[in-house]
């Protein structure tokens, strides 16, 4: 059966209380886990590994293995980081936990709202 990624809801995090856009699928239903509380105690590099967000080291802006190295030593989880949007190539600031709480490029939402 195909995911519909379209499809998603509001989740608020029994342990942590964030909030969380997740996608409306049976095993997500059964078995939600916060990517905050997942990533308790864990450094950039490896939150993004257990995230499944490695691809998101190609969005940082600039050296993002020099960004990476920072990250890894400090709180990244509030940690402002400037992205390129993969689409329209406009850079934008957001944490790590922003992007995964749906904040995006701001131009091409802008953009979609405008459509």
């Amino acid at each position: 059966m195909a995911q519909d990624l379209s499809s998603t809801e509001k989740w608020q995090c029994p342990t942590c209380q964030l909030i969380w856009m997740v996608a409306l699928t049976f095993s997500e239903k059964n078995q939600r886990c916060c990517p905050y509380c997942k990533t308790e105690g864990k450094n950039f590099s490896q939150a993004l590994h257990i995230l499944r967000k490695m691809s998101w080291l190609r969005e940082i802006y600039g050296d993002a293995r020099r960004a990476v190295a920072l990250l890894d030593v400090v709180d990244w989880r509030e940690q402002i980081v400037v992205w390129l949007c993969p689409r329209c190539r406009q850079a934008y600031a957001a944490s790590l936990l922003q992007r995964l709480q749906g904040k995006s490029c701001q131009f091409c939402q802008n953009q979609s709202q405008q459509d």
